[in-house]
């Protein structure tokens, strides 16, 4: 027969097969004797047959062998453990054939069919199924361990059960295999090394294995590769890490709630803006953290199919305290297995942005307000012209103390009164002219100590608190004493008939570069007026500085008083801070730079009367007929030569005509077409040398440029007397005046 054929056989055959020498010793073995017995086939060649044989049936090993030995015949049964727990019955059977001593051995346990199906329970299993000796060498090891690990059964099989432990995860094992031994069963994860030099993470529970008197035999360790599901785990815990470190340190607000509105998680955000811990938040009713209504407007955003509308909308959050803050919010569902778990809220703060928004939005309407009161002064202050005018024409041609001349003397002080008005609208509106000096608020306020007891009456105490660090202000003058008569005279109007205090205090502050105000950072002194009058509600300080808004009755205020200071503050680059609350009186701040005490103080044009002058051709550019007029008057009268044009396009004309000259040009400033900035510009190109006086009602933006104001320019403010335009003119003259400020 085939030797190849027969090796085959003798390789494949299921049935163990030991060939033995006189001796008992192994010359060949088959790989079903090597499973069997726990060992490599290729180990065994040279061991006796008794040295093969567990310690317990040795004695009946060598029995047999003997018997053998005797009749040349045997054949005996035992029990060996199987790869999953129970033991299995062979038969063996020896033989002498072609000189050698065969032994056969066959498991009869059961039937044929059950022990297929034993087999392939172990041949598919995905699971590590090992069985170590007690002196801890592998006894079996399942075909998975090839798939898993790489390592063939044979490859295994007598090997110390540690030695595919990774050596790091080894030590962990020691212990447990310790309480398996003592008979508890044991779970126990770790790395073992694959034949590639890499390690799969093992999930395995080790029992032991007794026979039939309760003695230990075995271990049995059955084992799964979890290094797949173990990567999984971390990935998972690493995005929940992320999505709590995302959650916790987000800029927004985010809360979640349950179906019922109840608070399940919010984060530090939302916990800062609310100032509460998480102990006293969670748990909540999200209405308790809202102002009244708004849960309602979020239920109501939810649609019949339980989708909240899509895009953002505004909430009131109720913070610690009882404070409110405004919430640009965008929600959404949270839904596991098709059915709603909760819901996320993302929200911003935009509480401060609102503000922004309504201060803008007010410092527009107070702009507005301020160019419709600056034009209605500028017409005014033309008609005023004429009237002031034309009554120093007509008071000059009657005789004192006669019923004409009183009449025309009260229309005089009508229009005085009414320029009065015009200029506290100017002053709202920040087009007049100022002549700024460095003061001391401290002794501004002490000078009017006097005056304004007067003015407030006995009834009501004044009290100046002057700091010693008041600092200096570079403002007018005039305009100062009527910022203070003004703040004074409201305080006194809101303090009750039988009396109150009245305090002014001066002091300094520092603003840092984001203030309230959007002032510029910097040192800023500081004057306030506090009373203890009857204060007011947050809708009426809203609109305490518009022009003409008042809380007197009829016939009792004109409503400038306060917008007046609101100009004038605002026009020197300061700001008027308001605090009130009704029952416990009104507290104004006024804060302007500081300057420093020795700065150079722009002269201020001087008083004195001109009796007598020079006469000059003069050229005056007005498009206001009745001014126009009064002007041309009033110069002739005086001597003067006169041409008028009505605008600045004739005016430039007749300049530009070589036969005329003119010792002097008197423009309106607020002309169509070119307005007297611009005449005076294009005039300059032909006469530099020639003295310019401009004339208006307002000039805040009509005339951008200081230099459009240096020596040999000056300005006269409408509405003026005939003797201001001729001592103007005059000066103009005789000498250039030093430019005023137009700030």
């Amino acid at each position: 027969m085939d030797v190849a054929l027969l090796t085959a056989v003798f390789e494949n055959t299921r049935d163990g097969l030991l060939v033995l020498d006189d001796d008992g010793r192994v010359v060949a073995a088959n790989p079903a004797i090597g499973m069997l017995l726990g060992r490599p086939a290729e180990e065994l060649p040279g061991a006796t047959i008794i040295e093969l044989a567990p310690d317990y049936l040795r004695p009946a090993v060598a029995a047999a062998w003997a018997e053998f030995l005797a009749e040349r015949t045997a054949e005996g049964v035992f029990r060996l453990p199987g790869p999953l727990g129970p033991e299995i019955e062979y038969v063996a059977h020896a033989s002498l054939t072609a000189g050698h001593h065969v032994v056969y051995v066959r498991d009869v346990t059961g039937s044929h069919e059950e022990q297929e199906i034993h087999r392939a329970v172990i041949q598919n299993a995905v699971e590590l199924i090992t069985l170590v000796g007690l002196d801890g060498r592998v006894l079996f090891v399942s075909p998975s361990y090839e798939t898993v690990l790489g390592h063939t059964p044979a490859s295994l099989l007598g090997t110390d059960a540690f030695q595919i432990l990774h050596p790091e995860d080894a030590a962990s094992a020691l212990p447990a295999n310790m309480a398996v031994l003592q008979g508890t069963t044991v779970s126990w994860t770790g790395r073992a090394l694959h034949r590639d030099g890499s390690s799969r993470m093992i999930e395995s529970t080790s029992s032991l294995i007794r026979d039939e008197s309760g003695d230990p035999r075995m271990i049995l360790t059955i084992g799964r590769d979890v290094t797949g599901q173990q990567a999984l785990e971390e990935a998972l815990r690493s995005s929940e890490r992320r999505y709590r470190d995302l959650f916790e340190n987000a800029g927004e607000l985010i809360v979640v709630t349950d179906p019922e509105w109840r608070i399940t998680s919010a984060n530090r955000a939302f916990l800062e803006a609310v100032g509460f811990p998480a102990e006293e938040v969670i748990g909540q009713d999200v209405q308790r953290f809202l102002s009244k209504g708004e849960l309602t407007r979020a239920r109501d955003r939810v649609d019949d199919d339980g989708e909240p509308d899509p895009g953002a909308y505004t909430m009131e959050l109720r913070v610690r305290g009882g404070a409110k803050r405004v919430l640009e919010v965008s929600s959404r569902l949270i839904e596991e297995d098709g059915k709603t778990v909760g819901m996320q809220a993302t929200a911003r703060d935009i509480t401060e942005r609102i503000e922004l928004e309504e201060r803008l939005a007010h410092a527009q309407k107070m702009e507005a307000l301020g160019r419709l009161a600056g034009g209605i002064a500028h017409d005014f202050n033309n008609l005023l012209t004429a009237m002031v005018g034309y009554s120093d024409f007509a008071l000059a041609l009657m005789a004192e103390g006669s019923e004409e001349r009183r009449a025309v003397e009260e229309i005089l002080k009508a229009s005085q009164r009414a320029t009065a008005l015009t200029t506290q609208l100017l002053a709202f509106s920040r087009r007049q002219v100022v002549d700024r000096q460095v003061l001391d608020p401290n002794a501004v306020v002490a000078e009017m100590g006097t005056l304004l007891r007067r003015i407030i009456g006995e009834q009501i105490e004044l009290e100046l608190a002057l700091s010693r660090r008041a600092g200096w202000v570079r403002s007018d003058r005039s305009q100062l004493e009527q910022v203070l008569t003004n703040l004074v005279v409201n305080a006194r109007d809101s303090i009750p008939a039988e009396g109150g205090r009245i305090v002014i205090a001066t002091g300094t502050v520092q603003l840092a570069a984001e203030n309230t105000d959007r002032l510029p950072p910097g040192q800023y002194a500081m004057i306030s007026v506090q009373d203890s009058g009857v204060g007011m509600d947050e809708a009426i300080a809203e609109r305490i500085f518009e022009p003409f808004f008042t809380t007197k009755q009829p016939g009792q205020g004109t409503g400038l008083g306060l917008a007046t200071v609101y100009g004038i503050v605002t026009q020197s680059g300061g700001a008027v801070q308001v605090a009130s609350k009704l029952g416990e009186g009104s507290t104004f701040v006024v804060l302007l730079p500081e300057a420093v005490a020795n700065d150079e103080v722009e002269p201020a044009p001087s008083p004195e009367e001109l009796e007598e002058g020079p006469l000059a051709r003069i050229l005056v550019v007005e498009d206001e007929e009745v001014v126009r007029n009064l002007v041309r008057v009033a110069l002739e009268r005086r001597g003067h030569e006169v041409t008028v044009a009505n605008d600045g396009l004739e005016a430039l004309r007749l300049f530009e005509d070589p036969t005329r000259e003119f010792d002097l040009l008197l423009t309106d400033v607020v002309m169509p077409q070119l307005n007297g900035a611009e005449l005076a510009e294009r005039v300059a190109q032909l006469r530099p040398e020639l003295p310019v006086v401009f004339m208006s009602g307002y000039t805040r933006g009509t005339i951008p440029e200081r230099r459009l104001l240096e020596a040999g320019r000056t300005f006269i403010q409408k509405p003026f007397t005939v003797a201001e335009l001729l001592q103007t003119v005059a000066r103009m003259l005789t000498g250039p005046l030093p430019a005023p400020s137009l700030d």
